[in-house]
């Protein structure tokens, strides 16, 4: 596992944390958070790009002065990354939940009941859930559902303390009292809320319902439109009942969230959760895309909602769809030598192997490599404009490559293999010249405006540009499907390991 402690003696690592130690002085005397007020405007006043980079179907869970949330983690591992806020613009990342493989993971919603945290998520259309007494775990390992099939999985309690999930295409099925188990059949309550043909979307697709018990009525909150598609297809509509059977109401407001002209600078907003912030104001979690931007995935934003006279919700921006966005950074990367007692929480890998097979050992990260199929370390895309640079040491006849990734069958940069390096893109195809790279140990990737050059060095100071560069501003979903997103990633194959050190970042402006 990747938690293994290292050797602290090692000289390479005092001296790093000498470094570090000197580096954090230094910063701490010169950067401050943004005041309450500075942080209350923005989460009042426009859109706040919480995480701006492929953080996807985000839920969140109230607890006192705290916030937690978490979102799709799909096929990278560990999953689940628990986020952590105080004033819902400043997030840190506290831990991840799942360590065991049970596949795609997607849309999950995190809850407190009677003291114990849930996550259920879908994976492979199977239910699962994992429990915790703190969101920092540790949690257990995942349980399936028996007896429900489904995705998106929202919980909540009825007026006699009974839990159930509600599911997608408007279903609703008992748990037991543990929230363990169902205890009856599903049954569908929901048909939906219907909109305009004019809307232009992608299908009518039910799903992620959320539930809030607010003023006496259960609200259900569901995603209508599609995922990705046209710019205009996602939003999120409400309706409210007396019972959690129903029958439900659809909102004189509805939709909720929406991209209303394909201009905006948000697409496909929706999958939303209505939730109390600070002051007891309301807000909506949801995701979308940046127009321009549809490699980046989909982003995790806040606007302010407004409960109405006559008992509904909307949204309190004047003009939604000119409003303001606020980004923030809490997902940039950060620079890694690799000398901690843990991985970065920064970091993912591509399959739970690989990362149960991972070990930080003497300042550098080792990788096991498979000689079946390739794996990867990823660190998500959040910048436009970017460097990113790394050491990486392989074992003789072992492939590797830094590369932007989308899929297993869509990335691009260069690999090196025994003293040969080369050129990647599309299908995973040699693109450009074999070139001498002998002794090449350090490599850098530069991605401007979706163009992506490439470099390696010997000593990390001079740097050979490789001659051939890459577009990827077609690698996105509404092209190559798979609702992925772009990523930095060390890639290896073959029988040995790869060294990983010294991963330096920077933002081009």
């Amino acid at each position: 596992m990747v938690e293994i402690e290292i050797n602290t003696d090692h000289p390479k690592i005092m001296n790093k944390r000498l470094m570090f130690f000197l580096i954090f002085i230094i910063s701490t005397q010169v950067i401050f958070p943004a005041s309450p007020t500075t942080q209350f405007k923005k989460l009042s006043s426009g859109i706040t790009v919480i995480l701006n980079a492929d953080y996807p179907d985000p839920t969140i869970v109230k607890d006192g002065d705290d916030y937690y949330m978490t979102n799709s983690s799909l096929d990278n591992y560990p999953g689940l990354l628990i986020w952590h806020s105080q004033n819902l613009v400043d997030w840190t990342r506290l831990t991840y939940a799942l360590h065991k493989d049970v596949g795609v993971v997607w849309a999950p919603d995190m809850i407190k009941y009677n003291g114990l945290f849930y996550i259920y998520f879908p994976a492979e259309a199977y239910i699962y859930v994992i429990t915790a007494k703190k969101p920092a775990g540790p949690w257990s390992d995942p349980k399936k559902i028996d007896g429900i099939r489904g995705i998106d999985p929202g919980h909540l309690v009825g007026r006699d303390g009974k839990r159930f999930l509600y599911l997608n295409d408007g279903r609703i099925v008992p748990l037991t009292p543990d929230g363990l188990s169902v205890s009856g059949s599903d049954m569908k309550i929901y048909d939906g809320w219907t909109f305009s043909d004019s809307y232009g979307v992608e299908c009518f697709c039910l799903e992620s319902p959320k539930s809030l018990f607010y003023n006496d009525y259960f609200y259900m909150v569901s995603a209508e439109g599609g995922t990705s598609g046209p710019a205009t297809s996602h939003m999120a509509v409400v309706a409210r009942s007396k019972s959690e059977f129903g029958p439900y109401i659809n909102s004189p407001y509805n939709p909720l969230i929406k991209t209303w002209r394909a201009n905006e600078q948000w697409r496909s907003k929706g999958h939303a959760t209505i939730f109390e912030g600070p002051q007891g104001k309301l807000y909506a979690l949801y995701h979308a895309y940046e127009n321009g931007h549809l490699p980046m995935g989909r982003g995790t934003l806040i606007e302010p909602i407004l409960f109405t006279k006559d008992g509904w919700f909307k949204s309190a921006l004047k003009n939604p769809e000119k409003a303001e966005s606020f980004f923030t950074h809490n997902v940039r990367p950060v620079n890694d030598d690799f000398s901690n007692y843990k991985l970065n929480l920064q970091w993912a890998f591509s399959d739970v192997n690989t990362y149960q097979s991972s070990q930080l050992n003497d300042g550098q990260l080792v990788m096991q490599c498979d000689n079946k199929k390739e794996i990867g370390l990823f660190v998500k895309m959040c910048d436009k404009n970017f460097e990113a640079q790394f050491k990486i040491v392989p074992d003789i006849d072992l492939e590797v490559g830094l590369v932007i990734y989308y899929s297993s069958m869509y990335y691009a940069g260069m690999k090196m293999k025994n003293g040969k390096l080369w050129g990647v893109y599309k299908n995973n195809k040699q693109f450009g010249d074999m070139k001498e790279a002998i002794n090449a140990m350090y490599f850098k990737i530069n991605v401007q405006n979706y163009t992506v050059n490439v470099s390696s060095s010997i000593d990390g100071k001079l740097w050979i540009p490789y001659p051939n560069a890459y577009d990827v501003s077609g690698y996105q979903a509404n092209v190559l499907g798979d609702y992925s997103a772009l990523k930095i990633a060390v890639l290896g194959k073959g029988n040995g390991k790869v060294l990983i050190d010294d991963f330096k970042y920077k933002v081009l402006e």
